[in-house]
């Protein structure tokens, strides 16, 4: 397999106020309630209530769901407010599919880090490691900025 080089670290620092968008789990909302409380430390967090489904056959739908949440937030938040997109497990997953897109030439919404991401918990197989999930989970982290 042919490795790449890492891409330079980019830093992000919150100089203004910053809206932490959570992708859950696929056990839904209400389940990062620990992540949510840190994050609202450092600004203000709201979750993504409810998955299309919680497989990659629903990364998509979930996807276009996500980035609408975060055009809310965005709205909501303010001028001057970023939006941070937060995935937890499966959640992650769906944030770095949107990433991608956004990477692809998908123009992201205004206000969202469009090359940034907080993600916790990304699994690289699915139910019974070290079998593959039938997705490469890690090829698409590769292809992020």
């Amino acid at each position: 397999a042919e490795t790449r080089a890492a891409a330079p670290t980019r830093k992000h620092r919150l100089n203004t106020a910053c809206t932490f968008v959570i992708a859950p789990g696929a056990s839904g909302a209400n389940f990062c309630y620990e992540l949510t409380e840190c994050l609202r430390r450092l600004g203000h967090a709201t979750e993504v209530e409810k998955w299309h489904g919680a497989y990659s056959k629903d990364i998509k739908r979930n996807a276009d769901r996500l980035e609408s949440f975060a055009k809310e937030a965005a709205a909501a938040s303010g001028p001057g407010c970023r939006v941070l997109l937060v995935g937890d497990g499966y959640g992650g997953r769906v944030v770095a599919h949107l990433l991608a897109r956004w990477a692809a030439g998908e123009p992201p919404p205004a206000n969202v880090f469009a090359d940034a991401a907080l993600l916790v918990g990304y699994q690289l197989y699915g139910a019974a490691p070290p079998r593959n999930s039938g997705d490469d989970r890690l090829a698409l982290l590769q292809a992020l900025p």
